[in-house]
């Protein structure tokens, strides 16, 4: 009886959570991780107490335009009442899940598991200041948590004197920065088996939508360290709603309720333990052009390369300028300031930058990359094309609210644009939109509705253009500009 009253308490608790199912209240379960319980526990227990899942009141699961709106018509906390804790400042990586507009620490030993249904803000302090801001968005968490998502994340960047670059990550389209704090994360796919206390069920007919945190080992999978008990209502397809275990296939499953296809689990990341360092990262840029050339970022693969263009492999401490053997002189010579360019501005110049000639690729190439095999022929004309693709794969917006909304002037529809046009007075898009990107660019002067509102002005600009919801966000304050953003103007050293 002990077991049930304490089930029902929690399960009472988790059920507050304020997600959008995709069944009607009715119909749902909250799983509920647990510490782990002995073999003795009763075969089946007494079927919960059937609760309503809570929706939110009519009007108050707004669009993301109505949290805004909310959020500048209300001022933000002062930093005496901040949510944040003044640790927010020390170095390292700082994470909070986000729960009814505040944000919830999330344990270093759970550092690298995000669930679906959820928002999180990462916060990675570096050294000299150079912080990193990302918002992460799980796939099944609803707008009412973004919104909310977006307004912490404002507060905490005011808190930390906007120094930080932001960024906006999708689940399943992180950045490489993003992905570099979690040394051992990757995407899994797995086939569930499952086990019930007084009846099997298949997960098919369970609408649940869940993460697989897979523990890896010398020898490859290992048992799960935790359980997880998935306490449901009556109405689930669980033996008439008795308690359940549930295990996974070589790894703990736990969620909130939402849709699953059969034959697939959602992908999450595996643990990091507290105090490990930030793997190294990992990004390769193609350089293609004859008088726009530009550096795009490819996948990280020997298929992405071929002999008439360099390529820059970032590895974080190394950084290699590959120069196919038909590249031109041009693409050349722009491969080794860019890599010179991302030594300076991004790791202090601290890192090493080595000129690779096609054909003769050092050990650490090879490691990444695997055994180099024959490579597409790279042809020259490709370069004509790519100085038109290059320049108009991006465009130039100036950010105004002179007329009490925000408001988009197109200053320039190709580039590379004159750099007189960022004024610090002012906020900029920077559309590449069509190469996965859009960049925020804001002036130290820039009023305080135009800088806090960046986020906002990016997801509104994406909706308009109809890019992909997953195209990733990167905010930059004035003096944090990366490398690829200076490529996009003229004579910007």
């Amino acid at each position: 009886m002990t077991f049930v009253i304490i089930m029902a308490l929690i399960l009472s608790l988790q059920i507050q959570k304020q997600h959008v199912l995709t069944h009607p209240p009715e119909v749902g379960c909250a799983p509920l991780p647990l510490s782990p319980f002995s073999s003795s526990l009763p075969r089946a227990a007494p079927p919960l107490p059937h609760t309503a899942v809570p929706r939110p009141a009519p009007g108050l699961s707004a669009c993301l335009h109505c949290i805004w709106a909310s959020a500048f018509t209300n001022p933000l906390p002062s930093r005496s009442g901040s949510p944040f804790p003044p640790t927010v400042k020390l170095p390292g990586l700082h994470i909070w899940r986000v729960e009814k507009l505040k944000p919830v620490p999330v344990a270093p030993e759970n550092y690298g598991i995000f669930f679906s249904g959820d928002s999180y803000l990462v916060l990675h302090n570096g050294p000299e200041e150079l912080s990193h801001l990302h918002l992460w968005i799980g796939q099944q968490s609803s707008r009412d948590e973004q919104g909310g998502c977006a307004i912490l994340a404002v507060h905490l960047n005011t808190l930390l004197g906007e120094r930080p670059v932001q960024h906006r990550e999708s689940q399943g389209n992180e950045s490489d920065l993003f992905m570099s704090y979690f040394p051992t994360a990757s995407s899994t796919r797995s086939e569930p088996t499952a086990h019930a206390l007084s009846c099997g069920f298949s997960l098919s007919s369970f609408p649940l939508v869940v993460t697989l945190q897979k523990a890896q080992g010398h020898s490859g999978l290992e048992p799960p360290p935790t359980r997880f008990l998935l306490a449901c209502f009556p109405s689930c397809p669980v033996g008439g709603g008795m308690g359940c275990w549930w295990e996974g296939t070589g790894g703990a499953h736990s969620g909130w309720p939402s849709g699953l296809q059969e034959g697939g689990v959602e992908s999450a990341f595996h643990k990091t333990s507290p105090g490990t360092a930030p793997a190294a990262i990992k990004k390769l840029y193609q350089v293609k052009g004859k008088k726009n050339i530009r550096a795009t970022e490819r996948v990280l693969s020997w298929d992405s390369f071929n002999t008439g263009d360099c390529f820059i492999l970032d590895l974080g401490q190394n950084i290699f300028a590959w120069c196919g053997a038909k590249s031109n002189i041009l693409e050349r010579n722009k491969a080794r300031d860019l890599a010179l360019a991302i030594r300076d501005s991004e790791r202090q110049g601290k890192a090493h930058v080595e000129i690779v000639t096609d054909g003769e690729e050092p050990a650490d190439m090879i490691q990444v990359l695997g055994p180099k095999p024959s490579l597409k022929e790279g042809n020259p004309e490709e370069d004509l094309t790519a100085d038109r693709t290059n320049a108009q794969a991006a465009a130039l917006y100036k950010v105004s609210d002179a007329t009490g909304q925000m408001n988009l002037t197109k200053l320039a529809d190709s580039s590379p644009f004159a750099l007189e046009l960022l004024i610090p007075d002012d906020c900029f898009v920077l559309d590449n939109g069509l190469c996965g990107k859009i960049y925020i660019w804001k002036g130290r002067k820039a009023n305080e509705k135009e800088r806090q509102a960046a986020l906002q002005v990016a997801e509104d600009f994406i909706t308009r253009m109809r890019y992909a919801p997953n195209t990733q966000v990167e905010i930059l304050p004035q003096g944090r500009e990366s490398a690829i953003f200076k490529q996009f103007f003229k004579d910007w050293k």
